[in-house]
């Protein structure tokens, strides 16, 4: 039997409903520059300094290159989830306008498998 008080809990079921990529790209967080470590249609997670309570509304601009030129994806998260390592806040934010659309996120999961889910 798992035991909460050693730290040790059963695991919590995903319900993430979009695919999510592994990568590294530079996000303006409140003109502020942080870093991703995945995204999806629906959220992405990223690294920063700033203290960002849970349930902000966030203005978030992710860069990204495409044909050798830099392109920005502009949208609005809430923060669902802070942790904190290495005296950094680890931030996950559900998008309130998602990067793509269901049909653009289905040509993108084709082009670039998923991450597998622990």
């Amino acid at each position: 039997m798992l035991d909460p008080s050693q730290g040790v809990t059963a695991p919590q079921a995903d319900h993430r409903s979009a695919a999510r990529f592994d990568t590294e790209l530079v996000v303006d967080v409140e003109g502020l520059s942080a870093r991703t470590r995945n995204i999806s249609a629906t959220g992405v997670f990223f690294e920063t300094d700033l203290d960002l309570p849970l349930g902000s509304l966030l203005q978030l601009n992710v860069q990204f290159t495409h044909g050798g030129r830099k392109h920005w994806l502009a949208c609005e998260g809430e923060v669902v989830r802070v942790t904190q390592e290495d005296g950094h806040s680890g931030v996950g934010a559900r998008l309130l306008t998602p990067f793509f659309s269901p049909e653009e996120e289905r040509h993108v999961a084709v082009a670039a498998p998923p991450r597998r889910q622990r």
